[in-house]
């Protein structure tokens, strides 16, 4: 920073910052590992589909190189109703505490399903989830080796003429991204609207999470 410069006059405030939400709930890693098991089991098998059609497209044995193993819904497995409940109660505190009012509408859990990431390169490119309004991450297998959440500034008017960040390490608004380094049985909510992705894995340990997402819909009497 230079230094040369006069002091700043009045206050910075910084308006339209995006939430998030991070807790820890390591009792629920092992019931709910149990119960994803079979479930990405029959993912892998559905895999095993994809990756005969992409090496008959290449012309080559890719493997399983940057795949995503993706279960069916989750959202009526019975013995998942402690975590649904959970999600559900801390996603209607996390639209109250950031100021809107959910006084008049209903919670409907439109998706929750697992994800394993394959032996090596499983990845997400930048995206996000429209039509609902907040989604998240429960991890169940990931270690310091493991691929890492990314968060991408949601701003498209911050993206039309960039300055570069002075201190990359920083997550201020001069941020572009920022990362997460995932911890098991961790929890990450955040607004919808807010793109994300995961970086590429390197297939030393598994990295397995529980993702969803979740809409408030007016009542109607």
């Amino acid at each position: 920073m230079n230094k040369d410069r006069p002091p700043s006059l009045g206050e910075t405030n910084i308006y339209f910052g995006s939430p998030l939400k991070r807790w820890m709930a390591p009792e629920l890693v092992k019931p709910t590992n149990k119960v994803c098991d079979p479930y990405i089991k029959k993912a892998k098998t559905l895999t095993k589909i994809a990756i005969k059609e992409r090496n008959k497209l290449y012309k080559r044995d890719l493997k399983d190189f940057g795949m995503s193993h993706h279960s069916s819904t989750l959202i009526r497995e019975p013995k998942l109703e402690e975590l649904r409940k959970m999600i559900i109660e801390q996603s209607c505190r996390f639209i109250e505490d950031t100021g809107f009012n959910i006084d008049n509408h209903r919670v409907f859990f439109r998706d929750l399903w697992v994800q394993e990431f394959a032996t090596k390169g499983g990845h997400h490119i930048p995206h996000l989830h429209p039509n609902t309004h907040v989604g998240g991450f429960f991890f169940l297998k990931c270690s310091d080796n493991t691929s890492m959440p990314v968060f991408y500034d949601p701003r498209p008017g911050a993206l039309m003429n960039r300055l570069p960040e002075r201190n990359f390490n920083n997550i201020d608004p001069a941020s572009y991204a920022f990362h997460f380094k995932p911890a098991v049985g961790q929890f990450i909510m955040f607004p919808s609207y807010l793109s994300h992705g995961f970086t590429v894995d390197n297939g030393i340990d598994p990295f397995r999470f529980i993702h969803w997402n979740i809409e408030f819909v007016p009542k109607h009497d």
